[in-house]
């Protein structure tokens, strides 16, 4: 049923009249009129008897009233619910990060937004690399941290909180340890690890698969899952790695050094979320966070 079928239906009952429906619902008299003559059509019988002096429910409607009222009375209460949570910024917000986007950017993100906000409860855990979106999908966090690579109908890129440069990493033993920097075009001979699709299939790939000129990339056939499996992997040799700067926090007696990359622009890190699952609480985070200067 329409719900201006329901909304007219039930406000006449209480009425009784056609004129003091229609005021009340804001709505010209002809409206009521249609919208009720249209639901008894739908039913298959007369809910209410019209005379040139009164309107009264008819046995058909009064049954109707009483069986559609407790219906109606939970889905406005779940309305009002739903319009409450979706404008309030009281509640929780769940913030993922992949482990490259953990440092100050985010913890200053998170510390004003928790001093703006403290009728907030905020939740920040890591989400795993490899499938960074799933929980953001299930609904098992509410906004993700990441590089702002991707390009998902179903989400909406946010704004940015950090900008890093791209970086090389390699074993401290490696043939090009020592240099200032280095070409993606030097870097054909040597491996790079498999990483997830999601990582290759993007507006702006965080690994490309080929050089800026063209020329393919070679890549070790182990597909990594995690940050510290890759730097295992670069320290012992079989690997360089395409990543940022903000990943050497990590790297302290693990036998890896990074080499800044002079031909890849700099990447973006900043907020993702799913669109249908936008809410106050995510607005008011993004809002935050398109500040700059007022947080950072």
């Amino acid at each position: 049923m329409d719900i201006y079928e329901v909304e007219v239906f039930l406000v006449l009952c209480e009425e009784l009249h056609f004129g003091r429906a229609a005021e009340r619902l804001l709505l010209p008299q002809p409206r009521v009129s249609r919208l009720t003559a249209s639901l008894e059509q739908r039913v298959g019988g007369k809910l209410f008897e019209r005379s040139s002096r009164r309107v009264r429910l008819t046995p058909l409607g009064e049954q109707f009233r009483d069986d559609l009222r407790p219906a109606y009375e939970l889905m406005a209460a779940a309305l009002a619910a739903a319009r409450t949570a979706a404008h309030s910024t009281a509640g929780r917000l769940r913030i993922g990060f992949i482990a490259t986007a953990a440092g100050e950017a985010l913890n200053r993100l998170v510390r004003a937004f928790e001093s703006a906000h403290p009728d907030c409860e905020l939740i920040v855990r890591e989400v795993a690399i490899d499938v960074p979106l799933d929980d953001l999908r299930r609904g098992e966090i509410d906004v993700l941290v990441t590089w702002l690579t991707f390009d998902e109908p179903d989400l909406t890129l946010g704004p940015t909180i950090d900008v890093q440069k791209r970086m090389l990493a390699v074993a401290d033993d490696h043939p090009l340890t020592g240099r200032d920097s280095v070409s993606m075009e030097e870097l054909t001979p040597y491996p790079f690890p498999e990483v997830p699709k999601l990582y290759r299939a993007s507006r702006f790939p965080f690994m490309p698969s080929q050089t800026p000129s063209g020329r393919p990339l070679t890549f070790h056939p182990h597909v990594v899952r995690t940050v510290n499996e890759t730097i295992s992997m670069v320290a012992r040799g079989q690997i360089v790695h395409l990543t940022v700067a903000s990943l050497s926090r990590l790297l302290n007696g693990t036998g890896v050094v990074l080499i800044p990359i002079r031909d890849l622009p700099p990447v973006e890190l900043g907020l993702i979320w799913c669109t249908a699952h936008e809410n106050a609480r995510i607005r008011m985070l993004a809002r935050l966070a398109s500040g700059g200067s007022t947080w950072r």
